[in-house]
């Protein structure tokens, strides 16, 4: 059974791509003059804001709750790149923002029983002009966005194809698929997250789709069909100036080791 399958015994409306439009009403004009409120009162600026946090915690901008804590990078060639410090798992996140309104608080328990899954994190994101992210999939099982401020230039790419989240809809993404978020627009983005929690069917086969995609032969064969090869990588070698992820000389010898079959 693949993971959209699993989603579907559970949601209370048809699941049929990655990127879906919720049918599910929302009082838009309440929901952002509460939040906007939440962040001019306690002068946040646009870092990211914890709107739940796990028992004991009041850091509601910590840097560990960044947007794309606990991605994936596929392909990824070094440690750092493909496991990003996930400081706790979505079900602990359960102590509300203290200017967190009734309002939000039943709009995610009308979520929760719309998608039939669990949510813990609840951020609000900033996407400043010109800003993205690099492309990665997630461990959580799909995350809810609602567009608070936003442009038609601001986009979610998931497989090669470009999704506009429309001010005042409610979206999900189902995270373990490759995507990242970009702002070519003139103004910043805000969007409004909920990252969700599931049962153990649908965990394990999130950890087997991201195991997948870091196995050596596929990494070995997204190099090669990308032209990477012996001739291109001692090319790239005489080239100066050229810019890499990652400019130590162990990251060029490991795509070689690949290429050779060594790791």
């Amino acid at each position: 059974m693949n993971l959209i399958d699993l989603y579907n015994k559970k949601s209370r409306y048809d699941i049929v791509n990655h990127i879906q439009e919720i049918p599910l009403d929302i009082d838009i004009e309440t929901l952002r003059s509460e939040l906007f409120n939440l962040i001019i009162k306690n002068d946040y600026g646009t870092n990211v804001v914890s709107l739940r946090l796990p028992e004991d915690r009041n850091d509601w901008i910590d840097q560990n709750e960044k947007l794309e804590d606990g991605a994936v990078i596929p392909f990824a060639l070094t440690e750092k790149y493909t496991h990003p410090k996930n400081d706790k798992d979505d079900i602990e996140y359960i102590d509300w923002h203290p200017d967190a309104s009734a309002y939000l608080k039943k709009l995610t328990s009308n979520i929760e029983n719309m998608v039939g899954l669990g949510i813990g994190r609840i951020r609000l994101a900033w996407l400043e002009a010109g800003k993205g992210y690099p492309i990665h999939t997630d461990t959580d099982p799909m995350r809810i966005h609602i567009p608070l401020f936003t442009n038609d230039l601001a986009y979610i790419i998931h497989d090669g194809e470009l999704y506009n989240f429309k001010y005042g809809k409610i979206y999900h993404l189902i995270t373990p698929s490759i995507h990242t978020a970009w702002n070519f627009g003139f103004l910043p983005r805000l969007h409004l997250i909920f990252s969700t929690h599931a049962d153990t069917d649908i965990t394990n086969k999130i950890k087997d789709i991201s195991s997948l995609s870091q196995t050596k032969e596929n990494i070995k064969n997204h190099l090669v069909n990308s032209g990477v090869d012996s001739y291109s990588m001692a090319k790239l070698g005489q080239i100066k100036n050229l810019s890499v992820a990652d400019n130590e000389f162990g990251f060029i010898k490991r795509i070689n080791d690949i290429l050779k079959g060594k790791d």
